[in-house]
């Protein structure tokens, strides 16, 4: 399962219509449409209805669209979380000093 095709999947919920979709996501429709149909193959379920007047959920699309946004939810949070790790607005930052035997000296 790719990233890509829940994303396809939850545009075209959200805009009803494949075309929508596609045209949200800079892609050509019939990616859109293959990459769902694959994936309605892969999950071995219809996800969704479709027709001249755009595309509905079926009650399985319903249960996998709810967990797909909150997979691209959970995704969309590691990057924004990794950003800030990478610019070093977040992290731990480890102080150590060596302490020698007893009278020896300091060292930083």
């Amino acid at each position: 399962m790719e990233l890509a095709d829940l994303r396809y999947f939850v545009s075209a919920v959200d805009t009803s219509k494949l075309l929508s979709a596609a045209k949200a996501l800079n892609v050509d429709v019939s990616t859109v449409s293959r990459r769902i149909s694959v994936l309605e193959n892969e999950l071995g379920v219809t996800l969704l209805e479709r027709d001249h007047a755009g595309v509905r959920l079926t009650s399985g699309g319903e249960v996998v669209a709810k967990l797909a946004r909150r997979i691209l939810a959970n995704v969309e949070e590691i990057k924004h979380a990794a950003s800030h790790i990478a610019r070093g607005d977040t992290g731990i930052l480890r102080l150590g000093l060596r302490v020698p035997p007893i009278g020896g000296h300091a060292q930083t």
